[in-house]
């Protein structure tokens, strides 16, 4: 179903003399794992090692795991490249673009699209390339569809990532409505709560389609409330991301201080995995601030024991910012700093 490109990698490992190779797969590739390693070995003769932890984007690339390995050439798969600098061991892309039909979907979002004439089109990296062919079926069916240009941070028009929804956003305005073609409703949530435009899930793995309303609704009630409680909380631990493409300390730092100026306790915090257990032990803070990845703190809510604010709700809930029920400030925000 994947596109695993083994004879461009195998190319690539005999290329530079590559002794000692890693393989980053996210998780929905990993069963993939022991037949590519399998190839790539009985074919180059190189040794592969398989990385076991998370791979939640190219944010998250395994560099620490190639250098304590010795690795000559890392292989990244499932996200497309962006700028690396001070790299030790050189990292490959491997995007592994899905070959499943769009068509059944697409024409299930059409369903939910009635009424709606000026349609937006967005997908993450494994389907951006079946944008045109959806953006041919909606046009069949009556729609004008928009897909935006590339934004930075992404490799092609239309594409979208769990943090970037730069692409849809330079759309925004000129459409009533967007589809994201995408398994689940990840990145569809995403999109919506960026744009607050209605949003269409439209999964091709399943062959259908949601309208992600109430997941919206659902999570702007759930960081309402949260904000309203901040004021509360005496002390923060602002968490300070460590993986490649989320350290964002000047940021902490601010915050930090921000929280400092209203009498609030604050200590930075520095993590990879941003997870409930590596937390727990912190028992004297009342609430974290996360300058990593966004999504830990709107996805993942309820598996934390204590709050998880975004850097911008902290500042609607010290009164240096207004929330907008109708375009959320505080999400809106923490997507537009990532772009930049």
């Amino acid at each position: 179903m994947y596109v695993l490109e083994i004879n461009r990698v195998v190319d690539e490992v005999l290329r530079r003399g590559a002794k000692k190779v890693l393989l980053q797969l996210p998780d929905g590739l990993k069963r993939e794992g022991l037949a590519l390693a399998r190839a790539i070995e009985g074919r180059t003769g190189a040794t592969v090692i398989l990385s076991c932890g998370r791979c939640y984007g190219a944010c998250d690339l395994a560099l620490d795991e190639a250098l304590a390995l010795g690795a000559d050439l890392t292989f990244h798969y499932g996200h497309s490249a962006w700028r690396l600098s001070g790299i030790k061991t050189p990292v490959f892309f491997v995007e592994a673009k899905s070959e499943v039909g769009v068509t059944r979907s697409i024409k299930e979002a059409a369903t939910l699209l009635d009424g709606i004439e000026r349609v937006g089109l967005a997908a993450p990296l494994q389907l951006v390339h079946k944008l045109h062919a959806a953006q041919r079926l909606l046009r069949e069916m009556g729609k004008r569809v928009l897909i935006g240009d590339k934004a930075p941070g992404v490799a092609y028009d239309g594409q979208v990532t769990g943090c970037n929804y730069g692409s849809a956003i330079s759309v925004a305005g000129r459409v009533e409505a967007f589809v994201v073609l995408g398994g689940g409703t990840f990145h569809a949530l995403g999109l919506a709560l960026a744009t607050g435009k209605m949003t269409i899930a439209a999964d091709p793995f399943l062959n259908d389609a949601v309208d992600v309303a109430p997941m919206r609704r659902r999570v702007l009630k759930q960081r309402w409330a949260l904000i309203s409680k901040a004021e509360g909380y005496d002390s923060f631990g602002v968490i300070v991301g460590l993986k490649p493409g989320q350290r964002r300390l000047k940021e902490a730092m601010g915050v930090k201080a921000r929280l400092e100026r209203h009498g609030k306790q604050a200590v930075l915090l520095s993590i990879s995995d941003v997870d409930d257990e590596a937390l727990r032990s912190f028992e004297d803070i009342d609430a974290f601030v996360n300058t990593a990845c966004p999504r830990v703190a709107i996805d993942d809510l309820a598996g934390f024991s204590r709050p998880m604010f975004l850097p911008a709700e902290i500042d609607v809930a010290m009164g240096e910012a207004r929330w907008d029920a109708d375009n959320p400030l505080p999400i809106n925000d923490h997507f537009r700093l990532i772009l930049g």
